[in-house]
């Protein structure tokens, strides 16, 4: 009979470690039923035997069945409940099939689909695995309190791509939109475009040239005009592994005034008037906020991207509520913000002072995955 595990830990992993000369993976112990305790046992003892046996070949396939049969149920184990709660599987493939009806990720071979990052590397689409896979249990927790708050919308932020290639999509997308007849505000009521102007006032047209020489930053912890070097590279980004950001939201199309806003799980939502850095200041001070981060454009342009796709309208129209200040990201000296102008029949991306409130924005957040 085999030995039970109970749960599997380092000692067991080290019987077999010498099967994989680069090092086994230790899987963090989990409790297991008798049904997956037999199935795990029964494939190391094979790997085991194996090895005993000269039939090297053999023994490798066995760990590493080992390894991705422990894997699912860990995954299974740790995200099972929030994967139901979030109906995960099937916002995960809307939000996939979004991104490439917007063009978004593209082929890359014959067999996959993904984005090319600003260093012209490509990357593969994440799987719904990776996206269970970040559901660790350090961060279950948290994760709970925040969809108890609202955070329940899974967005698919391609962080790694050009913001000028994302937001050249996104207007695309827009004018295809509307074409169809379906460029309508969240209140349902038909927006019009100015065939006089751009559909967008974009004034970062050098936004590339600014990530280029690091004067676009990333996650601020700060707006003081005197170090306005704080934060981090969308390169550095890359670097770190975030080329994709997989994210919870709000799902609010308009951000509310005063008056609509709700308190959900202890969290009263984000008031309208503030400014940049009175924003950050809010939700880096305040409990009820804690671990969350601002949205950058990037995330901005898949949420509004989303949005049109699902014929829920164009977000952040400031004839039904307000525009967004971006204060995950920092613009020189500025904070970029986003709003579609109803009257002048525009939108506009641009940036503005941190200390300002004489636009009657709000903000959005994310909570990372």
């Amino acid at each position: 009979m085999p030995e039970q595990l109970g749960k599997i830990d380092e000692t067991q992993i080290d019987e077999i470690g010498k099967i994989n000369p680069v090092g086994a993976e230790v899987p963090q112990p989990i409790d297991l039923t008798v049904e997956e305790n037999t199935q795990l046992t029964s494939l190391l003892e094979q790997a085991k035997q194996a090895e005993k046996t000269g039939k090297y070949e053999i023994a490798a396939s066995s760990y590493e069945e080992y390894r991705d049969s422990y894997k699912q149920i860990r995954r299974e184990k740790i995200s099972g409940e929030l994967k139901e709660k979030l109906n995960l599987q099937e916002q995960y493939e809307s939000q996939i099939q979004i991104l490439r009806e917007a063009g978004v990720i593209q082929e890359l071979t014959k067999t996959t689909e993904g984005i090319i990052d600003i260093n012209g590397v490509a990357h593969l689409a994440p799987s719904l695995e990776d996206v269970l896979d970040k559901f660790t249990p350090e961060k279950v927790k948290n994760l709970k309190e925040k969809i108890s708050q609202g955070f329940k919308k899974l967005l698919i932020v391609p962080l790694g791509m050009s913001i000028n290639e994302l937001k050249d999509l996104y207007i695309k997308f827009l004018v295809k939109k509307n074409d169809e007849g379906k460029f309508i505000s969240p209140d349902g009521s038909r927006l019009e475009i100015n065939d006089s102007k751009p559909p967008y006032e974009f004034t970062l047209d050098d936004s590339d040239r600014a990530e280029d020489k690091g004067k676009l930053l990333y996650f601020p912890r700060h707006f003081k005009r005197t170090e306005h070097d704080d934060g981090v590279t969308k390169r550095e980004l890359i670097k770190q592994g975030q080329t994709w950001r997989l994210e919870l939201i709000e799902d609010s199309p308009i951000l509310p005034d005063d008056k609509d806003i709700k308190i959900l799980g202890g969290r009263k939502q984000i008031p309208a008037g503030l400014s940049p850095e009175d924003y950050l200041k809010l939700i880096q001070e305040s409990e009820e906020y804690r671990g969350e981060k601002g949205f950058t454009l990037e995330d901005w342009l898949t949420y509004a991207i989303t949005n049109l796709a699902e014929g829920r309208g164009q977000i952040d129209d400031n004839d039904s509520g307000h525009g967004c200040w971006l204060i995950g990201s920092r613009y020189y000296m500025a904070v970029p913000f986003a709003v579609w102008d109803k009257e002048k029949k525009q939108g506009c991306i641009a940036a503005y002072h941190a200390n300002d409130i004489s636009y009657v924005h709000s903000t959005r957040t994310s909570v990372e995955l």
